[in-house]
Order: C-alpha cells, then sequence, then structure tokens
C-alpha cells in the first residue's frame, strides 16, 4: 500500500498521518518506520516533525495480499494562522 503525500510551501511544522486497515490483516513492515503499529485494530501512525515541501511517500506491506477496505486521515495545522486541518483519504 502506498500514499503518495504533496507538501506544500509552507509546509507545517507537524504531520499526522495515520492509515486504516480492515482487521485481519498483518502489517509486516512500513517505510519510513511507522511511529505505532496496531496490528489488532489495523492502525498505523506516522508523525513526522519539521516537514518541508515536497512528495512524501508512505508505504505498508502485508504479510498476505489486502483483505478489505484500506483508508487514511492527514492532521496539521496550517502554517499560517495554526488553524487545525484533519483530511481524509479513500481511495
Amino acid at each position: 500500500i502506498i500514499l503518495n503525500l504533496t507538501i506544500q510551501n509552507p509546509a507545517p511544522a507537524n504531520l499526522i498521518v495515520e492509515q486504516y486497515l480492515a482487521k485481519g490483516n498483518t502489517i509486516a513492515e512500513t517505510s519510513p518506520q511507522a511511529k505505532k503499529i496496531d496490528n489488532t485494530q489495523g492502525n498505523v501512525k506516522w508523525l513526522f516533525k519539521n516537514t518541508k515541501k515536497g512528495i512524501l511517500s508512505l508505504s505498508v506491506r502485508l504479510n498476505a495480499p489486502l483483505n478489505g477496505d484500506v483508508s487514511a486521515t492527514v492532521r496539521y495545522r496550517a502554517p499560517q494562522g495554526g488553524a487545525f486541518t484533519e483530511l481524509r483519504v479513500i481511495p
């Protein structure tokens, strides 16, 4: 599973990305390394500090083919004004 995010300029200071998989999937590895993996709930969480403009590519490799749906949530505070933003990604 690959999720590509385009970070605009100015980039947010911090970025939280959570990926949700259907229960029953087992995560073998992530790139970059995830901050937290919960195979029971099917959640993967990354925390990025000091983000820069550009493409951020996240990947999850499973022990078996994906069973069910996948989605993600991206959270950050706007660099100008500090408004909290939450984006839902559903392929």
